[in-house]
């Protein structure tokens, strides 16, 4: 199916440009976001990153799609069970739109690599404490904000790590220091706790509202309560003191 590129546009977003303006919508357009994890948060992270606009995404993960994960995870179905998922997610976000681009990269986040591309915004939605904390030293490193999400169970939290402004994911959570995740949850606490990073990724790249910065947002959906948690920075953080 064609379609002419400028009108596409204009009816693709009309529900958002009185809120964010065209000039918002421009600067979407102009800007970039990495992914990494492409599991119960990183699916609905990129799907509203992708269906906001931003003109340049970046996913990152070395799994393969299993059948486990379709509880939560919302780019696959039993067809794909096998297939690599940024594979897959490229191909599922470049059809759902068109005008962005997308780049893959089918591989694990490690001390060793890769060298992730420079954009404009981190959204780390990993499962594990160690990538965490090396997206959190990128952030540090490159100067972009980092959106931190992580789940359990029926619980989610979030905070925007902004360098030199904020306490970074090590003065919240010491690298030193033993985190063991279980790893259950439900789609439905990924799914909020996923749109709220994309959320927060979106309002960093406008550089509009208020991000969940300095803060911790809990979530525990079971009981429907939503708390912000104040959080101060180390000034002996060994990632973030010197800034």
């Amino acid at each position: 199916m064609s379609f002419d590129k400028p009108i596409f546009e204009t009816k693709r977003y009309e529900k958002q440009l009185p809120i964010i303006g065209d000039m918002g919508q421009a600067k979407l357009s102009n800007a970039s976001a990495t992914v990494v994890g492409l599991g119960g948060l990183g699916n609905p992270a990129a799907q509203y990153l992708a269906a906001a606009g931003v003109g340049e995404l970046v996913i990152v993960d070395g799994d393969s799609v299993a059948l486990s994960n379709l509880n939560r995870q919302t780019l696959y179905d039993p067809g794909d069970v096998g297939e690599k998922k940024v594979k897959v997610a490229k191909a599922r976000l470049s059809s759902f739109n068109p005008s962005i681009e997308i780049t893959a990269v089918d591989d694990m986040v490690t001390e060793e690599g890769p060298t992730l591309p420079e954009t404009d915004v981190l959204i780390g939605a990993l499962d594990n404490f160690d990538t965490r904390h090396l997206l959190n030293e990128i952030s540090i490193d490159r100067g972009i904000p980092y959106v931190h999400g992580a789940v359990e169970g029926s619980s989610g939290v979030l905070t925007v790590v902004v360098p030199g402004q904020t306490p970074c994911l090590n003065c919240i959570f010491p690298r030193d220091v033993d985190r063991r995740v279980e790893g259950y949850t439900t789609g439905t606490t990924t799914g909020v706790t996923g749109s709220l990073m994309a959320n927060e990724g979106v309002k960093s790249l406008l550089d509009t509202g208020d991000l969940a910065a300095g803060y911790l947002l809990t979530c525990d959906l079971s009981h429907l309560e939503f708390e912000k948690v104040p959080l101060e920075r180390n000034p002996d953080c060994e990632v973030c003191g010197s800034l």
